[in-house]
């Protein structure tokens, strides 16, 4: 509960080293319905890859969803992972609602990874997808330095996060046609800071709002959309800053479609693009009256008003009610609970021992 990014990744994240097809899967499916439920039609998997279990058994239930996807898969400098990214990628190059990017991380601990997935990244002619400027830590590992000798800044770039920037940072975003995403609830949650958001628009920059997973706990993008402008309200005490609430819903949809290369296929509601679209039903309490239907929106929505689903002409929601697929969604949840306690009962034994080490210390 009151973790930064860095120890929210030693308890969350890294102890998923081992985990298995079945528990992937059941992971990524059982997001997808939460992502559906909100009335998501376009997902990006930023996949850590700790294993062959997560990385296929994720991919298989993007797969399943219905939904469109972006599989980002991060090689980790490992060879067996490089075989395996080529295999996953001619996998999603067969699907129609697939797309598939090279994800990576930079510092300078990681140079040597980072250099491989930028390399993976040319090889593959995929775009190269970071977490970047995230944690005023960053600036320690050297993030820019390692970006710039391995290359990553020549390579069509997507950065998340992006908040401990300054004006030189910028340029050089801006200079290359970086594409980036603001992640406010994740940023809030770990308390990582406020993206600069106006400035980065100024600079020209494309960006588009993402959840970033677990940190966000929810996929509720109402409540991001309404946080992305109230946030920055907050923080310069004006309500004349970007984005506001029309422009913040071109953030949910048409210029995040841009960040992951998709505007010719979704984003807009136009002929020649997919028929990828949500229907929100006004009738109820909460959106019932208004002066102003587009910026309602943000302000009002929420995943409960989500009537109907639609991508690639296929529905996922309708009546207001999930379309479950064969899987029973409460063994789902029961295997992700079995997950959980798994990856929890490693936890309680790494604080037992931090514990002691405590203890014994003179």
């Amino acid at each position: 509960n009151k973790q930064e990014l860095f120890a929210w990744l030693s308890d969350c994240d890294f102890v998923q080293t081992d985990i298995t097809h079945k528990e992937g899967f059941a992971a990524v499916r059982l997001a997808t319905y939460d992502l559906i439920n909100t009335g998501i039609t376009t997902v990006m998997d930023w996949n850590h890859t700790f294993s062959e279990g997560q990385a296929y058994g994720g991919l298989e239930a993007l797969q399943q969803s219905g939904l469109r996807y972006v599989y980002g898969f991060y090689p980790h400098n490992n060879k067996d992972f490089d075989s395996n990214a080529f295999k996953i990628k001619e996998r999603i190059d067969k699907d129609p609602l697939g797309t598939f990017e090279i994800s990576g991380h930079p510092a300078n601990f990681l140079q040597d990874s980072m250099a491989n997935s930028v390399q993976m990244s040319r090889i593959m002619n995929v775009p190269l997808n970071v977490h970047y400027a995230e944690s005023a830590q960053d600036k320690k590992h050297e993030q820019k330095r390692v970006m710039t000798e391995t290359g990553a800044f020549s390579r069509p770039l997507v950065l998340n996060h992006v908040i401990h920037v300054d004006d030189d940072d910028i340029k050089q975003m801006a200079d290359s046609r970086a594409r980036l995403t603001h992640n406010p609830l994740s940023n809030m949650r770990l308390a990582s800071g406020i993206m600069p958001l106006g400035k980065l628009h100024s600079a020209g920059l494309t960006i588009g709002l993402g959840l970033d997973g677990g940190t966000n706990d929810n996929a509720d993008f109402f409540s991001l959309m309404k946080t992305a402008v109230g946030l920055q309200r907050a923080q310069h005490e004006s309500p004349d800053v970007y984005p506001n609430y029309s422009e913040v819903l071109l953030m949910a949809t048409s210029e995040g479609a841009k960040v992951l290369g998709l505007e010719d296929i979704t984003g807009t509601l136009e002929k020649g693009k997919s028929a990828d679209l949500i229907i929100i039903n006004p009738q109820s309490p909460n959106m019932a009256v208004n002066f102003d239907g587009v910026t309602q929106i943000p302000l009002n929505a929420e995943p409960a008003n989500v009537e109907t689903v639609m991508v690639h002409g296929r529905i996922l929601k309708e009546d207001g009610k999930l379309i479950y697929t064969d899987e029973s969604l409460k063994d789902l949840i029961n295997t992700n609970s079995r997950t959980v306690q798994r990856f929890m009962s490693r936890k309680t034994v790494k604080q037992v021992q931090e514990l002691k080490g405590f203890q014994s210390a003179p």
